[in-house]
């Protein structure tokens, strides 16, 4: 067999060509084999940031019906307060006008006995000064009289005397009407 080539490591051209078309076809399966790797890794990917992204929305729709349930239990509970407010309010309001209408009614039944008891003391008091008055100008004036006699003057001092009782005693009378009158 005669060698076509010329020189002990050199190959032919074909042999380079045929070396090469093999080369190519084995880079060429290795790439289909990785293009098919990451076809399937993405097919997989893919499914698992799908199911990824699936979850996440069944988590968020739970969290929000989740925030819901406390949103409205949490109305429920502020329209509870006022309510129970509202009636405390009412309740207070209600203790508040029989308080002031019992008060008002003590202080009339008060104000009355008071009246009642100042003109009754009035009274006496007035009756007390009269007989007062009468019991002092009774005894002054015979003493009066008695000591006109004896210095001579009796006729003139004995009605000064009584005039002057007599406006004592009107006046305490009077005194005592205008506190009556005030009272009421």
């Amino acid at each position: 067999m005669t060698s076509t080539r010329s020189k002990p490591n050199s190959i032919t051209r074909s042999e380079f060509h045929d070396a090469m078309e093999t080369y190519s076809q084995s880079v060429q399966l290795r790439f289909d084999a990785l293009d098919a790797y990451l076809k399937e890794s993405s097919a997989s990917l893919f499914k698992v940031f799908d199911e990824r992204d699936r979850r996440y929305a069944e988590l968020a729709a739970a969290e929000s019906k989740r925030l819901d349930s406390i949103m409205v239990a949490e109305a429920r509970r502020i329209d509870a307060l006022l309510v129970a407010s509202a009636s405390a309010v009412g309740l207070a309001s209600q203790r508040a006008e029989l308080t002031a209408s019992t008060l008002a009614e003590r202080v009339d039944t008060s104000a009355k006995a008071l009246a009642a008891q100042v003109e009754v003391t009035a009274k006496a008091a007035a009756g007390a000064v009269e007989a007062t008055a009468k019991a002092l100008a009774a005894r002054i004036e015979p003493l009066e009289a008695a000591r006109y006699v004896q210095a001579g003057r009796s006729g003139i001092s004995a009605p000064l005397m009584v005039m002057l009782a007599g406006l004592g005693g009107g006046a305490i009378l009077w005194i005592i009407e205008h506190l009556l009158l005030a009272a009421k």
